[in-house]
């Protein structure tokens, strides 16, 4: 395990540092701040039925709910 953390504020910038330095061994991104969930949510077209609408419009100034759920049969 790899943690960094910020040296000023002793903030904990990511807990998945070794697979970080896996995915990007020249370091490009270092030191591999975790990208903000808005960034992630307006990063592309959203479909709507079969029709892709831009992100950000679709979703500007509206409610945003998300449910993440998995299940495992033993």
């Amino acid at each position: 395990m790899l943690l960094l953390v910020d040296a000023d504020s002793g903030n904990l910038i990511t807990d998945g540092g070794r697979q970080a330095l896996m995915d990007d061994p020249e370091g490009t991104n270092f030191p591999w701040f975790p990208e903000l969930f808005s960034t992630i949510l307006y990063s592309g077209p959203l479909l709507n039925g079969t029709d892709e609408v831009d992100s950000r419009e679709a979703l500007h100034n509206k409610v945003k709910g998300i449910y993440f759920s998995a299940h495992w049969v033993c």
